[in-house]
Parts: structure tokens; C-alpha cells; sequence
């Protein structure tokens, strides 16, 4: 069952969500939002700003921030963008893997779009560990995941899964959860 919370008073932060989004890709408003891979670094760096992980979070990591792409080299090509940038004072590291590679330790994982099988055993490798989890894959956040993510036009659309960020011990700011749509249940991995 999802909760739509999108307010009338949020305008702001969705707008500097897709600010930062458009200016760490390069783009513009007339370039269509969401449609190069450096946008879901944009989108991950900005949203990265919203999560609070424990510091426990950090162990192993040499007190980096870690970003898992999974699914290939055009996820991590999309991320590359954010590389060396600072998330919560820590030099945020984009370090590639597959589904069936293993994960580093990190604190976000950023799944492509591979098979629902790939994404349910990289959700279940986290499940209940301070890592956030994102997608663009349909359907993600309601099979699982943290966050799933697309654009709509100019605008991005986002749902967050208010049951795994809370398992994960990780807090979202309440500014980004007006704007998202909260999800509340777990199941599956979502729509391939």
C-alpha cells in the first residue's frame, strides 16, 4: 500500500532536487531531465545530501562514502559524474560490481536495470545493513528497494520505501519525503 505525500508546500525541494540533477549533468530544461546516464549521478548525489547514515555505516569503507553500481558499465558510467565530490564530508567512491559479483562495503547501491532476480539477491545481500538502495527499475521501491527513481518530462518522480529505510537504520529528511511518494510494503523486486 502506497501513501502519497506529495504537498503543496514542497515545490521548493523538488525544484532544487532537479536543480542539481540538471547542473551536475549539464543539462537544461529544454534537454529532457532523465534522459543520460550522468543523471542518476546527479540524482543520487543530490539525494545523498537528504539521508542520514550511522556512522557505524562507515566501517571498512576508510571513512569514504561508497557507491556500489550494479548492473554494468553504464551504471557506473552514470555515476562517474560524482566521483571525488564530498557527501557528508566524506569523498564520495564509485565502485563498479554485477549482481553476482558481491558487493563492497559501501552505503549506497545504485541497481540497473537487471534481471528481477539480480536485484532481489542484491537487496537481500543489504537487507537490514545502514545501504541505501536505488533504482530506476519499476517498480523497486515497491519490491524491496529504498528508493526507485524516474523522470517524467522535466520533473523526477520518486518513490521511497519507508519500511527498508527503517530496517536499513537509516533516516530520510522529512523536506525529501514530502515530495516522495512512501511506500510501505516489502515483496517482491519489481517489474522487469
Amino acid at each position: 500500500m502506497a501513501r502519497d505525500v506529495h504537498g503543496t508546500g514542497g515545490a521548493g525541494l523538488a525544484a532544487a532536487l532537479v536543480m542539481v540533477w540538471m547542473w551536475c549533468s549539464g543539462l537544461h530544461a529544454s534537454d529532457g531531465v532523465g534522459r543520460t546516464p550522468g543523471d542518476t549521478g546527479a540524482f543520487v548525489y543530490g539525494l545523498a545530501k537528504f539521508v542520514t547514515w550511522p556512522g557505524s555505516a562507515f566501517d571498512g569503507t576508510d571513512n569514504r562514502f561508497v557507491v556500489a553500481a550494479v548492473g554494468g558499465e553504464t551504471v557506473r558510467e552514470g555515476l562517474i559524474s560524482i566521483q571525488g565530490k564530498q557527501v557528508h564530508g566524506r569523498e564520495v567512491v564509485v565502485k563498479g560490481t554485477t549482481p553476482s559479483g558481491g558487493l563492497p562495503p559501501c552505503q549506497l547501491v545504485v541497481v540497473g536495470h537487471d534481471s528481477r532476480e539480480g536485484r532481489e539477491s542484491i537487496l537481500e545481500a543489504v537487507r537490514a545493513q545502514p545501504v541505501l538502495t536505488v533504482s530506476h527499475a519499476a517498480g523497486f521501491a515497491r519490491g524491496g528497494g529504498m528508493v526507485s527513481f524516474s523522470s517524467v518530462g522535466k520533473d523526477v518522480d520518486f518513490e521511497i520505501n519507508l519500511e527498508a529505510v527503517h530496517e536499513g537504520g537509516l533516516r530520510i529528511s522529512s523536506q525529501l519525503l514530502r515530495q516522495a511518494r512512501v511506500v510501505w510494503t516489502g515483496g517482491g523486486c519489481g517489474d522487469d
